[in-house]
């Protein structure tokens, strides 16, 4: 699929990272060659991270001088060395070069504007083969085409940082540039061309003409060094300027090929022409070029040669400091994906840490949905979140532990609430006579009946199991269609603790706990009837669901059951495995009913007939 998106569509990933013209033939036409693997950091990263390593073991691949051997990386890479890494150095290197220009060949044109426009006047005679009817013209025209290309080239690349439009486009100020040198040294190869043999005329002779290369049309090159172009740029643009000036040009000059100046005679009559001993002192008969001097052809032969050696050493030291600066570029580039795919990682781990931790949170309070009453939880899971918002070091431990701190929960005091007990007539002798994993499938299925049995009304309340019993509680006020809260009969009594060196002050020092009075709820007789009938209702059915099923031994269940309404409290006993309790005589009162009962029978109060 990758390949696809990058070989066709607009994705603005096809685009190719050609330079101007040598790897514009490269991409257009050997993109699908070079294209030789789809490197991803972030799952190198991952299969790193997953070994314990790091630091990633694998680095993307390249090409020499052609760049990453993923083309898409390579765009990327491009585009961010544009964007960001060079962007500095491309205006300050080609502001330079402008710099050189102005200062070089158009300002020292300007300054022997007379002598030209005094030579273009001689006659023809005068100047014989070097006159040139429109010698002005032919001067100045190649350099104010060459300042109009560089003042061009400065516009557009301002204009390509500075517009939103090429946001994503930035490689094509690669293109700018490489076109803007290539275009400026064309126009002076043409003046070259021209103006070589006149330069060699007025100035220094033969051979001069690598004189005029060296240090009047190249200085504006010199910048290229520090600019960190891509390596195949700068080899594209000295290697096509190498082959105009010294190939190209002197080969096909429109008078004569002008590396023949380099010839020993050529040289001889150069150094006969500007030796400094006079041919006078030439002994009778000798020849003018026997008199001369070996110095003199060697100080002649080097004021030719160290220009073009200064040309060559300028062109490697170019190549190769854009060579190492690319290396480190790549190096760069690559590290900071790493990075980003780290980072990427790292808060891809911590969502998924949030998200298992919001998860655990949720999981947590269902369970304490599920172990108390919807009030009680409420209560401790408020408690929770508060402390756990204010940011405090006990609360943040206290994450992965929400009802650790249960000690400071409330008790509430019940009015008028039915509690009902239930046991299994012939238990123990049963117990005695049957494996342990029967009678925990007997007591499962038994007490799972009567778990269905309480969620299908919303006024009880399991308590708990003890054994073979089971209590529920009636009237608490915890349904989902609980009276509204003026008409519920509930006192929330809050124990104030003392803060000091231990954990309970008032326990270790006998002073008297205090207590206050938090919140009354009152509820009326309906309610209260409510209650009491739905406990009934419970017994009953509980009574049939017993007859239904057969003990391990054999013997059919028979349920005893006992109720009785009173007032109760309640609250959470504990911080490890905390149970919600209620406490009070109706609790014991509604134990002795069930012990003193019939087995297959319901035995209730008198406050409990009362309101049913």
């Amino acid at each position: 699929q990758r390949r696809r998106e990058a070989w066709g569509g607009e994705s603005s990933v096809k685009r190719d990272a050609n330079m101007v013209f040598l790897d514009l033939l490269l991409s257009r036409c050997c993109r699908r060659c070079l294209h030789r693997e789809d490197f991803e950091f972030e799952a190198e990263v991952d299969a790193n991270a997953s070994k314990g390593h790091q630091e990633p073991s694998h680095t993307p691949s390249r090409y020499f001088l052609l760049g990453f051997k993923d083309r898409n990386l390579e765009q990327e890479f491009l585009e961010d060395l544009v964007g960001t890494t060079i962007r500095t150095r491309v205006l300050v290197g080609y502001c330079a070069s402008t710099a050189l220009f102005l200062f070089i060949p158009f300002m020292q044109s300007l300054v022997v504007y007379d002598s030209i426009r005094w030579f273009a006047d001689q006659p023809e005679e005068y100047l014989g083969k070097f006159y040139i009817e429109d010698l002005v013209v032919k001067t100045y025209v190649p350099l104010c085409l060459s300042l109009v290309i560089w003042l061009g080239g400065l516009a557009g690349i301002v204009a390509m940082y500075s517009l939103k439009s090429f946001k994503n486009r930035r490689i094509a100020v690669l293109y700018l540039v490489g076109a803007v040198y290539l275009a400026y040294v064309a126009v002076m190869a043409y003046d070259f061309a021209i103006m070589c043999e006149r330069w060699g005329f007025i100035f220094a002779g033969p051979g001069s003409w690598i004189i005029r290369m060296m240090f009047y049309d190249l200085p504006p090159l010199i910048s290229l060094t520090f600019m960190s172009l891509p390596t195949l740029l700068n080899l594209e643009i000295l290697g096509c300027t190498a082959m105009i000036y010294l190939v190209i040009v002197p080969l096909l000059s429109p008078r004569r090929n002008v590396w023949l100046d380099l010839q020993t005679d050529n040289v001889l009559e150069n150094v006969e022409r500007l030796s400094p001993i006079p041919l006078a002192h030439c002994a009778e008969g000798e020849k003018a070029n026997e008199c001369i001097m070996p110095s003199d052809i060697t100080m002649s032969s080097g004021v030719i040669a160290t220009p073009l050696a200064m040309l060559i050493a300028i062109t490697l030291t170019v190549v190769i400091v854009s060579a190492l600066l690319e290396s480190s570029n790549r190096k760069m580039f690559s590290n900071n994906k790493i990075i980003r795919a780290q980072q990427k990682r790292l808060a891809a781990t911590n969502a998924q840490r949030e998200n298992l931790l919001l998860q655990q949170h949720k999981d947590q309070e269902h369970l304490l949905l599920s172990m108390f009453p919807k009030d009680v939880a409420r209560d401790l899971i408020e408690r929770y979140r508060a402390e756990y918002n204010h940011g405090s070091r006990r609360a943040v431990i206290q994450a992965m532990n929400p009802v650790g701190n249960l000690c400071q929960t409330v008790a509430r005091m019940h009015h008028d609430v039915t509690i009902l007990f239930t046991d299994i007539v012939g238990f123990t002798p049963m117990s005695q006579a049957c494996e342990p994993y029967e009678i925990m499938f007997f007591l499962h299925s038994l007490f799972s009946s009567f778990d269905n049995l309480i969620e299908m009304d919303p006024e009880l309340w399991k308590v708990e199991t003890v054994g073979d019993a089971f209590m529920v509680a009636a009237g608490l006020g915890i349904g989902a269609s609980c009276f509204p809260a003026s008409n519920e009969t509930e006192e929330t009594v809050e124990y104030i603790r003392v803060e000091s060196g231990t954990n309970d002050s008032l326990a270790a020092s006998g002073e008297p706990k205090e207590f206050r009075i938090k919140s009354r709820k009152f509820r009326s007789r309906d309610g209260m009837f409510s209650a009491a009938s739905s406990a009934v209702h419970f017994g009953s059915a509980a009574i049939r669901q017993g007859g239904s099923i057969f003990m391990p031994n054999g013997v059919r269940c028979q349920i005893r059951v006992g109720v009785h309404t009173g007032d109760v409290c309640s609250g959470v006993v504990g911080s490890r495995m905390p149970r919600y309790c209620l406490f009070g005589d109706t609790v014991n009162t509604a134990s002795r009913m069930e012990s003193s009962g019939v087995p297959g029978r319901m035995q209730i109060s008198e406050a409990t007939h009362a309101l049913v």
